[in-house]
């Protein structure tokens, strides 16, 4: 990996594996915009961030190359080796095989824990679309502006200060009073994020389910995409729909689907799970 400064940013040079509609389209993030040229602008540690892909190679702008070490690589997993994680899952099966391909580049995220919790609790029965609309409403409601039409994500005690009549407005439903009893345990006992990164899965999805609004499903999302816990398998209903198409006979003796991908896919079966998953979408599986 190269890193060269230029006037707005910085260009990132000899990195592999990096594509942008297979990293923010995939389900892990809701704040990041497709720009007409195919650039993505978004908001994440409290910054702006455009990401855009030409010939000269990975541009991020505006940004200093301090804050790209200290905050960047981090967010975008760029100091992993892909090639090692696609050499691991490659021939494990004709299907990993295909995805791969279909989802070359798909990074997964270090995003900030807190905008995490809050982003999947608004996800249960939901789609994308409408996950980023409410979310951005939330942004805009509660959180704090930061230049043009861009808000920061609000804070457990800026969330924690609005009444369910005001979230109910940015369309959260149901999961408003998820949304603000679990903002007002937050503001009051912030939580420990490296503590969570170092538990074990059963442990850190034991303490996350303790807030309102954060199931299993919900758990393993936040651990798998803030956490860093790529041996983590949310299960939702696009994974049930490839284990019924794809791994129906071979699931059948293991006592769960997370068992059985941790067995298949090993230590990066969270990584095999969203590249599946992304692949499944594209290609319009079990439609």
């Amino acid at each position: 990996m190269k890193i060269e400064k230029f006037k707005e940013g910085i260009i990132l040079k000899e990195v592999k594996h990096f594509n942008l509609y297979n990293s923010f389209e995939n389900g892990q993030c809701f704040r990041w915009r497709k720009n007409q040229d195919g650039s993505y602008t978004g908001v994440a540690n409290h910054q702006v961030l455009t990401v855009e892909i030409n010939d000269a190679g990975i541009l991020f702008y505006p940004t200093t190359v301090d804050d790209f070490r200290s905050i960047w690589i981090e967010y975008f997993d760029l100091a992993s080796d892909y090639d090692l994680i696609y050499k691991d899952l490659s021939g494990k099966d004709i299907y990993i095989d295909e995805a791969l391909q279909v989802a070359d580049g798909l990074r997964l995220f270090h995003q900030d824990l807190w905008e995490i919790i809050i982003s999947f609790i608004v996800s249960a029965n939901n789609n994308i679309p409408r996950i980023k609309m409410i979310i951005e409403k939330l942004c805009k409601k509660f959180g704090t502006h930061l230049y043009g039409d861009f808000y920061d994500f609000p804070s457990p005690k800026q969330l924690a200060e609005a009444t369910i009549e005001e979230l109910r407005e940015c369309g959260a439903g149901y999961r408003d009073r998820y949304l603000l009893k679990t903002a007002m345990e937050v503001a009051m006992h912030p939580i420990d994020h490296q503590a969570l990164k170092d538990a074990s899965i059963d442990d850190a999805k034991k303490t996350l389910v303790k807030y309102d609004g954060v199931g299993p499903k919900v758990a393993e999302c936040i651990m798998l995409f803030s956490l860093g816990k790529q041996d983590v398998v949310p299960v939702d209903t696009w994974v049930k729909k490839i284990i019924k198409e794809l791994y129906e006979t071979e699931v059948k003796g293991f006592e769960d689907v997370h068992s059985f991908f941790q067995y298949k896919f090993g230590k990066y079966s969270g990584y095999a799970q969203q590249v599946l998953f992304h692949w499944a979408r594209e290609t319009k599986l079990g439609r």
